[in-house]
């Protein structure tokens, strides 16, 4: 198993509203953490919730074409799918821009 090293890590400058260096140092000195894996463990999070939400919104989706099937599909009123592009505009963003050549 490969070990962690930071120096060699990818870093990323991330500047953050005001107040919030504050919160979590607060966070990170309550749970004995070192602030920035309090930040990686926040985007993870993020991240995983933003990936479980496609894929319940694609099993919706599923369901809905099993229970009325032959029903008008891609109706931005009726398609959960849809609705999970327009809560999502960038990543609908980045799917359209890889698809191209």
């Amino acid at each position: 198993m490969k070990r962690y090293d930071s120096r060699t890590a990818d870093k990323f400058v991330v500047r953050l509203p005001d107040d919030m260096r504050s919160n979590v140092e607060a966070l990170a000195a309550f749970e004995d953490r070192s602030m920035n894996s309090v930040i990686v463990q926040a985007i993870r999070n993020h991240l995983d919730g933003h990936r479980r939400q496609g894929l319940m919104l694609d099993a919706l989706a599923d369901a809905l074409d099993r229970v009325a099937p032959g029903q008008e599909r891609n109706n931005p009123y009726t398609d959960p799918r849809d609705l999970f592009i327009k809560a999502n505009p960038v990543d609908s963003f980045v799917e359209e821009t890889e698809a191209q050549p």
